[in-house]
């Protein structure tokens, strides 16, 4: 889960999956993703995109393709908070 570089408090499951501002919730600090956790969270957001080429390369029917691919990208969404890492600085995305 994503620490506070500023108070140093762990975020809830639900303030990190539901933050679009990354504000921590404690000391109201804006925080930044490392590029590191920016680069995680990017390819963890590109596993739907691949399953769903994998199955189109095997030809499997779009009646099974569109629900796994769904139930995969919810996955996704509740894996990618714990691979958040903060920092109270802004890092360039080169």
């Amino acid at each position: 889960m994503p620490i506070c570089s500023n108070c140093k408090r762990k975020w809830p499951w639900i303030q990190a999956a539901l933050s679009f501002r990354l504000k921590c919730p404690y000391c109201e600090s804006k925080q930044y993703p490392t590029k590191k956790s920016r680069n995680k969270v990017l390819l963890f957001s590109m596993i739907p995109l691949i399953f769903i080429l994998f199955m189109n390369v095997f030809a499997v029917s779009w009646i099974i393709t569109i629900p796994f691919t769904l139930i995969i990208l919810f996955a996704v969404l509740a894996i990618q908070p714990f691979f958040i890492e903060l920092s109270s600085e802004e890092e360039p995305f080169v």
